[in-house]
Parts: C-alpha cells; sequence; structure tokens
C-alpha cells in the first residue's frame, strides 16, 4: 500500500509537470481550434494540478475495496461530490465567474480534499499502517509487471477516446462541443457497473497456481453469471439514461447547433453505453481469473481497428465519430464473452442449474 502511494504521487508529479510545461504541444495535436486554444489551456493547466491527488486517491479506494470495506469510498466520494457540485456553482456561475477556470478549481480542490479523506481513514488503520519510505525495486517489481498489463488495457481505452476527440476537433468547434456533451454522458455510464466489475475482482480474485474444488468452481459461477446479470440491466439503464441528451439537448446545451450535433449522435452513444456495462464487468471476471495478458491484447488490436475505421467515418460528422466507439465496445463484448466461455468460468454453474 505504502509503495503503491509513492508511485502514485510520483508519477502524478511527473504527468502534472508533462501537462502543465507542455499544455499547448498537446492541445496542438488534438487539432485544437485557436478560439478554443486559451479557454482550454487555461483548464488543462488547472485542472492538471490535481493528478497526483488523483492516483492517490485511486490507490486508496483500492486499498479500502481489497479489505472488503465499499463504504469508506461512498462516503468519501459523497463529501467531495457535494463540495465538488457546489463549488462549481459558485466559481462559474457565482459572483466569480470564472468559467472554465472555475470548473478546473473546484474539481481539482475536491480531489485534494478526497485524497486527504482518504490517507486520514487509511493511516488510522492498524491493518494497514502506511511507511514513508523510498520502495526497493524488488518491491517495485510487482508494479511494473502485473500493473504495467492493466495500465496498458486501461490506456486504450484512453487513446480509443483520444482518438475520438482528434478527430471530432477536427470538424470544427460545433462537432467537438457536441462530442463533448456526448463525452460527459459516456463518463457518468462508465462509472456505474465499475463497482460490479470491482466486486468480481475482489470477491473471485484467483491465486497463483490454485486449483478450486468442484464446489467453489459452482459457487464462483453462480455468482460470475449473477455479476453479467446486473451488468445487463446495469447496460440497459445506462442505454436509457445517455439518451437524455439526444432526447432533450437543450437541457444539456443552448446553442441550437450544438444541440443538433448531439442529437445526430444520440443511437451511437447510447448503444455504445449499453455495451460498455457487460464489457466493464467481464473485464472484471477475467481480471478475476488473471487473465491479464488476453485484455491486453484484445484491447491493442481494438484500437488499431477502431484508429483505421475513425479514418473512413469520421468525415460524415459526429454519428461517424460515436460509430467506432459503438465497434470498439461491441469487438470487446463479444471477446470478453467468447473468451469467458473458452476458459469454461461460467460452465459448473450452468450445468447444473440445467440438470436442475
Amino acid at each position: 500500500m505504502s509503495n503503491a502511494l509513492l508511485c502514485a504521487v510520483a508519477l502524478g508529479l511527473v504527468t502534472t509537470s508533462t501537462m502543465f510545461l507542455g499544455g499547448s504541444e498537446i492541445l496542438g495535436w488534438f487539432a485544437t481550434s485557436p478560439e478554443l486554444r486559451g479557454p482550454a489551456l487555461t483548464y488543462l493547466r488547472a485542472r492538471c494540478l490535481s493528478i497526483p491527488a488523483l492516483l492517490v486517491s485511486t490507490v486508496c479506494v483500492a486499498a479500502c475495496l481489497g479489505q472488503k470495506d465499499p463504504r469508506t469510498p461512498l462516503k468519501v466520494s459523497a463529501v467531495v461530490g457535494l463540495f465538488n457540485l457546489v463549488a462549481d456553482l459558485y466559481l462559474v456561475l457565482g459572483p466569480p465567474q470564472w468559467g472554465v477556470l472555475g470548473a478546473a478549481v473546484a474539481t481539482s480542490v475536491a480531489q485534494y480534499i478526497g485524497a486527504a479523506i482518504y490517507l486520514g481513514v487509511l493511516w488510522r488503520r492498524s491493518v494497514c499502517p502506511l511507511h514513508l519510505r523510498i520502495p526497493t525495486l524488488s518491491e517495485l517489481k510487482p508494479f511494473f509487471t502485473t500493473s504495467s498489463v492493466l495500465v496498458m488495457r486501461s490506456m486504450c481505452l484512453c487513446v480509443a477516446l483520444a482518438t475520438m476527440t482528434y478527430h471530432a476537433s477536427a470538424l470544427g468547434s460545433v462537432t467537438i462541443a457536441g462530442h463533448q456533451v456526448a463525452i460527459a454522458a459516456m463518463t457518468v455510464s462508465q462509472f456505474v457497473p465499475e463497482p460490479i466489475s470491482q466486486c468480481a475482482q475482489s470477491m473471485l480474485a484467483h491465486k497463483q497456481n490454485w486449483h478450486p474444488s468442484s464446489e467453489e468452481k459452482a459457487a464462483n459461477a453462480k455468482l460470475a453469471v449473477l455479476l453479467l446479470k446486473c451488468a445487463v440491466a446495469s447496460g440497459l439503464l445506462m442505454s436509457m439514461l445517455t439518451a437524455l441528451p439526444a432526447a432533450v439537448p437543450s437541457w444539456f446545451v443552448a446553442d441550437p447547433a450544438v444541440q443538433a450535433a448531439v442529437r445526430s449522435a444520440g443511437m451511437h452513444l447510447s448503444m455504445a453505453s449499453a455495451f460498455l456495462s457487460v464489457v466493464c464487468v467481464s473485464d472484471g471476471l477475467l481480471l478475476a481469473a488473471l487473465d491479464y495478458k488476453y485484455c491486453m491484447l484484445t484491447n491493442l488490436a481494438n484500437l488499431m481497428v477502431i484508429g483505421g475505421f475513425l479514418g473512413w467515418s469520421a468525415p460524415s460528422g459526429l454519428p461517424g465519430v460515436w460509430c467506432a466507439m459503438v465497434l470498439f465496445q461491441g469487438s470487446r463484448l463479444v471477446q470478453n464473452l467468447f473468451r469467458l466461455h473458452q476458459r469454461r468460468m461460467l460452465n459448473p454453474y450452468l450445468r447444473n442449474a440445467r440438470d436442475a
């Protein structure tokens, strides 16, 4: 835990420095239009200051879940979310009228508050005493092996979204504005199934060289099927939720042209969100089974496919950009379900249910 926190702080500082000093060049890679470059750079520099706090909070959430404690992350998220909401309303719409700078400052301060609360909670727990010392290379080895695979998997999704944003920004300010509304809705749908995935990773975590009994296999398969059913239900709910921006775009943006752009991508956004929920939970099942390499390789393959597909579909507008996300999530869904079937992770329960 201590080593993970030190890695989080070190990586956070490096990332913050890179984004703060190279912000203008990064925005140039995304073909940011001249009228957006100033506000975007202001937001980026204020927002990137919170990256160390964000990574520390991520490690602390993992520590709490590893101790079968989901209540602490819930309480901290509620406090941080409420502060962020109030600070956003005050700094953006209130007397300061800071605009995008206010939004960035509110989120950055909220994340540092969350990180401080997490560290205070974990520091007081005797089950997880923290040590402020530099880890040795042998202690860091697990972070460069297993963690590197997980990082690559997560980076594939981030790169996919970044590639979509690049193509959307090249189509003009109206298109990128509509794309950002869709991205915000997608972000909400991404967080909803994550707790189900984390449940799979913590409750079904395998150990190296573990040989479960037939009863254990059946119990694990039963829980895996239950989690997949929850994922399907979550996907249907997220599909309806993410349909709102296209159904009533005036709730999310005032400009009529941007509203039309959001409406044009509504069906693709809804489909991608539905797929994402099941993908997220099936990813959790495969990670619990230590199937890291498969997750990494399939995501890399899908990323190359979506890159080529965007070159062909993006010129048609925002629907073409989001069609690539449907393809990306749909491919991951088929691949994950095939892998679960191939590993027979659901078979003991399904066979027992069929016999009964």
